[in-house]
């Protein structure tokens, strides 16, 4: 068995600080398209959206560990003690009370931050759409009876939090409204970050079906987890393509294609895996990581100097 780890690194296990990583490279993606669109950029809105999305992340990170923990009756996993899970250990570090409060701590400094906007006037109707969903998908996947997180909807959410809803509502925050290009710069951009948790998801395969762990890949199968992977990224630059010949002009659309290389290398390793070689799961997640930092970071990088 794995030693037990401490309430440190237990706490950082539950919350990923590269969760963080993912949602700055989102959040300036959205300050590049308000700059594009010559919009004045305000610099406390930006920090206190990227701020509301991290937290609505880790509120969900927490109770998603409320209702997982061993003593929860709600939680459907098998409890295997010859399988060393750092989540499950993580997990167990706390006292299952403990979790609710950290997740309603996270929830209340959300609430008041959202206050002191609103009180402020920095709150227009898009702004308060995009909060609502983005609550609604954080609630929905991980209290029951709807547990999104346990049908195997887990990775989608995350997606969708992370590539549409951080550069959404950082635009919102900054013009008061949203515009068309935040879907056509963010909405391929999900489909890579998707196939990023296809594979964390087939590299702890094995692990989560030992554990009976409700995640996507277990739902429909690991030789569909594979073919879907590969669909998102393919569906990712078709997409690009489709949004190109329709209304993306050709200087916001070639930033995709520099990180094409890192997308095809990444399906020709997982494509290896599926026909029976034997799985270099770093040299697979520093692809997938790849894919999805080069893209983000190119496409917000053009934004800026362009």
């Amino acid at each position: 068995m794995e030693k037990r780890p401490s309430l440190f690194t237990a706490f950082f296990t539950i919350f990923r600080p590269g969760l963080i990583l993912a949602v700055l490279l989102t959040t300036l993606l959205g300050l590049g398209i308000a700059r594009q669109l010559a919009v004045p950029i305000n610099i406390s809105n930006a920090i206190l959206g990227f701020v509301l999305v991290i937290l609505l992340l880790e509120s969900r990170a927490f109770l998603e560990a409320f209702y997982r923990h061993p003593t929860a009756p709600e939680n459907r996993m098998a409890h295997n003690t010859k399988v060393d899970d750092p989540y499950l250990a993580a997990v167990e570090q706390f006292q299952r009370p403990a979790l609710l409060y950290i997740s309603i701590v996270i929830l209340g400094a959300g609430a008041f931050l959202t206050t002191v906007m609103a009180v402020q006037g920095q709150l227009s109707p898009s702004v308060y759409l995009l909060l609502g969903v983005g609550f609604l998908l954080c609630f929905f996947s991980s209290v029951p009876p709807v547990e999104l997180s346990e049908r195997g909807y887990a990775e989608v959410v995350e997606s969708l939090l992370v590539t549409l809803l951080a550069p959404a509502l950082t635009l919102a925050l900054q013009m008061r409204e949203l515009h068309l290009l935040v879907i056509l710069l963010s909405l391929p951009l999900t489909f890579v970050y998707l196939a990023l948790r296809i594979v964390k998801s087939l590299e702890t395969y094995g692990r989560d079906s030992l554990l009976k762990r409700q995640v996507m890949l277990l739902r429909i199968g690991w030789q569909k987890g594979m073919n879907l992977h590969n669909f998102s990224l393919i569906g990712s630059y078709l997409l690009t393509g489709i949004f190109a010949l329709l209304l993306l002009p050709w200087s916001l659309t070639w930033p995709y294609l520099l990180s094409l290389p890192f997308a095809v290398f990444q399906i020709f390793q997982v494509q290896q895996i599926a026909n029976g070689a034997r799985p270099n799961w770093r040299l697979l997640n520093l692809a997938a990581a790849a894919t999805f930092g080069v893209t983000a970071y190119s496409i917000t990088l053009t934004l800026w100097i362009r």
